[in-house]
């Protein structure tokens, strides 16, 4: 209830006074109350964020960010955590290797092995030995070039389109176009790359373009490979840009989970720079902070009381915020547990999001705000088990009772001594 409101009520007689002392004090003190108790009606109180009841309602309202609003609970913690791990395979898929595929540029180097005699490259047979005296015939074509068109001229084969083949597959289109010609020929192709590369650019010492091979390139070894880099890793981030999509990394997280160390592809983009990695305290806690995060773990605990704690003339420590960016998929699978708990209790919420949201790429990051109840033993405990992430903001509410406060300290500065006792009376009786 908007403290005008309150005030109102509690103010309104039981009875008219009709005549009298009280009569005309009233009388005298009503133009006062009425423009004074108008003042917080005409604005809101100042406050440096929501109150808990204001978050609340907003998730009701039509038009609004559509965020969701977790109390949390031991259950969930697990959950919360699988989306703490970066895993790039999990998005864009590691195949291994792959085989490098011919392109404009490269220099193919071809060998054909002709067994049988009497053959192209084999000379008829002499005195019953096939072949001669050497046998089977192994014959180095020169060196080939690959055109702009993707073409190559070979020797007694003519010209054969090789762009996006593998170098078995030309391999097995020279021996197709040489049979009849040759005896049984079998091709074998080496390939000096010059089209299969991939970019590094940033923050790496040694920026440039770099050449495939067919043992494949890792992007922890596509970093070595451009002399690695200055800044730490928890302030490095690896961007890796691949068929139009850019997905970013922290350069810690690809040295803590190998399975993340995925192949480069030809046409790869890889870029590093540094960026901090942060989070915001705000609200009624002793000290509104920017914070670095540490390399470590730290708990939503650890990053109160780095700020000092909530302010206990402030603060409302039935519910400390935490809002966040998750995982869609993350975030499917909390609100199915949050509703598994909500059962248990007798209540019915949402299990899961509606089907547009639904819809969206699984790495699709959703608002999403954890409430701490730090008056319980349970929520303490809580706060210490949850781990904070580059970009959380924390927030602590003010208590309801710090906004009357609030209204009461504005009467002292703008109403007698007599009008301000009496609406302090109305206010206070509210607690």
């Amino acid at each position: 209830m908007a403290p005008l409101e309150y005030a109102t009520r509690r103010l309104a007689p039981a009875r008219p006074l009709r005549s009298g002392r009280g009569f005309a004090l009233a009388s005298l003190m009503a133009p006062l109350l009425t423009g004074t108790l108008m003042l917080p009606a005409c604005g809101r109180l100042p406050s440096d964020g929501p109150l808990v009841a204001e978050v609340v309602r907003e998730t009701h309202k039509p038009n609004r960010l559509p965020y969701q609003l977790i109390a949390l609970a031991p259950e969930l913690l697990p959950v919360i955590a699988d989306g703490d791990a970066q895993a790039l395979e999990t998005f864009i898929g590691d195949t291994g290797v792959g085989d490098i595929r011919v392109g404009p540029g490269d220099l193919l180097t071809v060998t054909v092995v002709e067994p049988g005699a009497g053959g192209l490259f084999t000379p008829p047979p002499s005195n019953g030995v096939i072949g001669g005296e050497q046998g089977a015939k192994v014959v180095a074509l020169p060196v080939l070039r690959v055109n702009e068109q993707g073409n190559i001229n070979v020797p007694f084969a003519g010209n054969l389109n090789v762009r996006g083949h593998s170098t078995t597959e030309v391999a097995r289109q020279i021996e197709a176009a040489l049979t009849g010609q040759a005896v049984t020929p079998h091709v074998i192709v080496s390939m000096d790359t010059k089209s299969n590369r991939f970019t590094m650019s940033g923050s790496v010492k040694n920026p440039g373009l770099f050449q495939m091979d067919e043992h494949g390139v890792t992007l922890l070894g596509g970093i070595a490979e451009a002399g690695g880099m200055s800044e730490p890793p928890n302030d490095t981030v690896v961007q890796l840009t691949r068929f139009g999509h850019v997905h970013l990394i922290r350069m810690q997280s690809l040295l803590d989970n190998p399975e993340s160390d995925i192949h480069i592809r030809a046409g790869d983009i890889i870029t590093t720079y540094a960026q901090p990695r942060t989070y915001l305290v705000l609200g009624a806690t002793m000290k509104v902070a920017h914070e670095k995060l540490p390399r470590g773990r730290l708990t939503l605990a650890e990053a109160l009381g780095k700020a000092g704690g909530l302010d206990d003339k402030r603060a409302d420590s039935g519910s400390l915020f935490l809002f966040r960016f998750e995982r869609r998929d993350i975030v499917e699978r909390i609100l199915a547990v949050d509703a598994k708990l909500a059962r248990r209790r007798g209540e019915i919420v949402a299990d899961s999001l509606d089907q547009r949201t639904a819809a969206k790429p699984p790495e699709t990051l959703m608002p999403v705000i954890y409430t701490v109840n730090l008056r319980s033993g349970t929520g303490m405990f809580l706060a210490n088990m949850l781990a904070i992430r580059e970009k959380d903001m924390m927030f602590a509410a003010n208590a309801e009772s710090v906004q009357w406060q609030k209204f009461l300290d504005l009467l002292r500065v703008t109403v007698s001594p007599l009008e301000q006792g009496a609406v302090s009376a109305a206010v206070l009786n509210k607690f």
